[in-house]
Formats: structure tokens, sequence, C-alpha cells
């Protein structure tokens, strides 16, 4: 009996085990998808549409878009005269040699990683309801938003569009102009047309005004009114109206930015400064040991001993000619690193 009984309790806790051990594997198998939640699940408070601005800001710094990619192309695209590209990336190499290919992956990136930031930043607009703390948060998230949306439509427009005023802006192709968010995985369907260059152009300006007056004047590490305006001044450069490009005579005289002293001190700031950043900064991506990408260091830079992380390629070299333009008396021209068992110039 006592054999049997014992049998009997080994029997029952025994389906209890397996029955705890299903329930468990149910309720583990029922996890929520955090990384992948759909939007009206995603932007619920203040809080969640706070933190997807940030997210914009992180897709905006990647090395693909504003970590250096973007600018790195335009010098390679523009500036034969200048540089001398002497790296073994294949796409770079194309993009030097003003034959890229329709699969080029440094033109596939930026593309996908501005339009990533456009998205996330539609996502943000599109739910300032949420922003419920105060009028002045909710005008800063939309104007944070509305900034780093024309700023990448600004970088796309340079990069894979004719210049405004090289043609017909009305007439010629700029990108898809894209103003409602994606919530949903792309399929055909969903292409976009391109858009005009003029119209495009005509979404950044407005964003960027609108941004100006709503952003404050202050805003710690994120875009603020001065950053707006300053942006704004450079699409007016591009578009040959000098005129509205006084919009950074607003930056100089009212953002209290004042050019650093020595132009030393504008660089190395990590290393040098504890990372503070200099007064002459109007919007800047910090990068440090623990996040950030620097294309620009990748490529243009070399590594230097005595400063960690200087791992350059020094894939993009400046060629005489354009150290040329610089008189003996210009700091800038010490900046300008020549290792000649490596250089080799083209005419």
């Amino acid at each position: 009996m006592k054999i049997f009984n014992l049998n009997i309790k080994e029997s029952i806790f025994t389906c209890i085990a397996i029955g705890m051990i299903a329930v468990g594997c149910e309720k583990k198998l029922d996890v929520q998808p955090y990384q992948g939640l759909p939007v009206e699940k995603a932007l619920v408070t203040e809080s969640d549409v706070s933190g997807t601005l940030v997210g914009a800001y992180d897709a905006a710094s990647s090395a693909a878009a504003y970590g250096g990619d973007m600018m790195v192309l335009n010098d390679l695209i523009a500036n034969r005269t200048n540089i001398n590209f002497r790296g073994t990336f294949q796409g770079l190499t194309e993009a030097y040699n003003a034959s890229m290919i329709a699969n080029n992956s440094f033109a596939a990136s930026t593309w996908s990683a501005a339009y990533n930031t456009i998205n996330v930043s539609n996502n943000v607009l599109e739910n300032l309801e949420k922003i419920v703390s105060s009028t002045t948060k909710k005008q800063s998230v939309e104007g944070q938003a509305l900034f780093l949306r024309a700023s990448m439509y600004f970088e796309l427009l340079k990069l894979y569009s004719k210049a405004y005023n090289d043609g017909n802006p009305a007439i010629n192709l700029g990108v898809p102009l894209v103003l409602t968010a994606t919530k949903a995985p792309i399929t055909g369907s969903d292409s976009k047309p391109r858009a005009t260059v003029k119209a495009v152009y005509d979404q950044v300006i407005a964003d960027l005004v609108k941004a100006e007056s709503l952003l404050p004047s202050t805003n710690t590490k994120f875009a603020t009114k001065w950053a707006a305006a300053a942006q704004l001044s450079r699409v007016y450069l591009v578009m040959e109206n000098y005129t509205a490009a006084a919009a950074a005579n607003r930056v100089i005289a009212g953002s209290g930015k004042t050019l650093t002293l020595q132009f030393k001190d504008n660089w190395f700031t990590y290393v040098n400064f504890n990372g503070v950043t200099p007064n002459e900064y109007v919007f800047y991506i910090k990068v440090n040991n623990q996040d950030g990408a620097n294309s620009f260091n990748t490529y243009y830079g070399r590594s230097i001993a005595a400063f960690p992380g200087s791992a350059g390629r020094s894939d993009m070299r400046i060629l005489t000619g354009h150290l040329n333009i610089y008189e003996s008396s210009d700091v800038r021209r010490a900046f300008f690193a020549i290792d000649w068992s490596r250089y080799t110039q083209k005419h």
C-alpha cells in the first residue's frame, strides 16, 4: 500500500509538473514582439512619442546618413579636382569615377537611411496629440521632427537629383515625397513616383520655416530654431536665392554662437575637452566610444596613436592643388597630413 500510495503521489506530482511546464511554455511563446510593435501599440503615450523622436535622431546619425556617407558621396562625385580616391570599396570607386550602377551599395544604404529617418519623423508628426504635458513641449517635438525630415530631403535632393537651377526645377524629377508614415512592410504597390525638384524643395522650405517658428532657442543636445534657420540658409544658397539665404544672419545675431578662437579647438573635443561641445556648433550629433559613426574619420582620417578610435583609412587623399589654395599663414593648412610614401596624385 505504501508503495502504491508513493507511486500515486509521484504520478500526481509528475502530472502537475508537466502541466506547469505546459502553461509556462504557452506564456513564453506569447511574448509581444516589443521591437516590432504596430504603431497603435507602440505610440500610445507622450513618452512613446518622445522616445520615437530620439529614434529619428539615431536614424539620422547612422553611418549611411549624417554619420558621414552622405557627405563623402557628395565629395567623391563633385570634388575630383581636390580629392584623389585611393580606396578599395567598389561602390565609392564608382561614385568617384561617376559610373555608379543601379545596385551601388552606398547609394542604396544612404537612400534607405534617409527614408528611414523620414518615416520615423512622419510617425512622430502623426502622433503629436499624445504630447499633453505642455504646448511648448508639443511644439518642440513637432519642430524637431520637421527639421529632421527636411534635412533628409535636402540631402536626398543633392545626391539623387539635378541642381535646382540645372534646367527647369518644375519639370526635373527629384525624389519621392512621402509625408505620411509607412506602417507596414513596403510592397511593389507602395512604390511612390518621383516628385519634381521644385515640389521637394518647396516642402523642405515649408518644413524648415515652420520648424524655426516652433523650436526653442536652447534645446540641450537637440535641434533648435537656430539649427532650422541655419539649414534654411543652406537650402537657399543651393537654390541661388541669396537674398533669402540671409536667414544665416538670424543665427549670427540671435543664437549667441561665436567662432572658436583657436581653429584646433573645434576638433578632438572628446579627447581634449571631455566631450564639451565648442560654442561654434549650431547643430551636431555626438560620436563617442559607445555610440555613433564617423565616416569622415574612416575615409579622410588616418590612425593616430595619440587619439583612440582614429582608425582612418586615408582613402580620400587631398590633392596638392587644393592645399595650394591656402595661404602659408592659414592655420587650416597645418591640419592636412601628407604621407608621401602612400600618396599618389592624379593629373
